[in-house]
């Protein structure tokens, strides 16, 4: 990223970042998900109801659609992290950011 570039720039480029990381992830637990023969995983969706306080779903089907947005936005959201701290900060910075373990926060 260059610092002289419009940030709208800099915004765009993590989005299209964040959008081809979260396809490559979904193309290889997808895969990983038809070769076990098990479900679709819910975690992302049961992770954002309990901080949205969502307490049920109207269906299987709901919560699979749910847990997909949730999915996508958070890994393009994070493709828009890591190119502003990219620019703002340093690129090994953004980097280290991205890959250190996720800290959990107690959200009651």
């Amino acid at each position: 990223m260059k610092k002289q570039e419009p940030i709208l720039k800099t915004v765009a480029k993590g989005v299209a970042a964040g959008v081809a990381g979260t396809a490559a992830m979904t193309v290889s637990s997808t895969i990983e998900q038809r070769l076990r023969k098990r479900p679709p995983s819910t975690a992302p969706a049961d992770a954002a109801a309990k901080v949205l306080h969502i307490k049920a779903f109207h269906s299987d089907e709901s919560k699979n659609r749910f847990s997909n947005a949730v999915h996508w936005g958070y890994g393009t959201a994070w493709g828009v992290n890591r190119a502003l701290l990219s620019r703002f900060v340093s690129p090994p910075v953004a980097s280290g950011a991205q890959h250190l373990p996720e800290v959990q926060v107690a959200v009651d």
